[in-house]
């Protein structure tokens, strides 16, 4: 009951929807793989699964994201900042424009829960990209 209470406050708050595409970024030894591959289903929406180690191939996970127009993506701030710089040293940043919504969470530190913020100031708020 409890996980299809938080499944329903994700939908009631649209962090995700039945019309989002999820990326299953965590590997399935971590508890969020529920909520990506079981949440997204139980919601109605479609699931991008990688192959393994997919989410560390960047060329791979670029292309994935571009082929499939994933909407959402979980992971967490130590592989979402070395993905996004990745995307600045590639100059790729188109690949997010099809993110309707993206979370991050677990253990961090305040370095990457900066130049996350920083990163999604100037990308998503203000649809700056060639600024770094």
């Amino acid at each position: 009951e409890n996980f299809s209470q938080c499944m329903r406050s994700f939908v009631h708050t649209n962090s995700f929807t039945i019309n989002d595409t999820v990326l299953q970024m965590a590997r399935s030894s971590f508890d969020i793989h529920l909520q990506d591959i079981l949440g997204t289903l139980i919601i109605g929406g479609t699931i991008i699964m990688l192959r393994p180690k997919g989410n560390l191939d960047f060329d791979y996970l670029t292309k994935v994201l571009k082929e499939k127009q994933t909407s959402y993506v979980h992971t967490v701030p130590s592989l979402l900042y070395s993905f996004f710089t990745f995307l600045k040293d590639t100059n790729n940043w188109n690949v997010i424009n099809c993110f309707r919504s993206l979370s991050s969470g677990g253990k961090t530190n305040i370095k990457y829960l900066f130049l996350f913020m920083y990163y999604y100031f100037l990308l998503v708020l203000l649809n700056v990209k060639d600024v770094l």
